[in-house]
């Protein structure tokens, strides 16, 4: 029996995303967090795609990544306008 996620495929892509943008910036979970004064645990589901974060969170994490708030949520592939 084949196991099926409950998960929302744009929440998954934004997990990915983030996680990528944490690790390429050396930064692990506590410490990106802390930067964005947020819960590591927070941070975790948000990568894990259990959690979908606010616009305003959106913005703080885009804006930290100096990335787009499309390229976080899967809109675009392109990190910058």
């Amino acid at each position: 029996m084949e196991k099926t996620s409950n998960k929302k495929p744009e929440l998954v892509e934004l997990g990915k995303r983030l996680r990528e943008l944490r690790e390429s910036n050396g930064k692990s979970q506590k410490e990106a967090s802390a930067d964005l004064n947020i819960k590591p645990s927070v941070l975790s589901s948000y990568e894990v795609g259990d959690r979908e974060p606010s616009i305003i969170t959106l913005n703080k994490i885009s804006n930290y990544y100096g990335v787009t708030v499309d390229y976080l949520t899967g809109n675009s592939d392109f990190r910058t306008p």
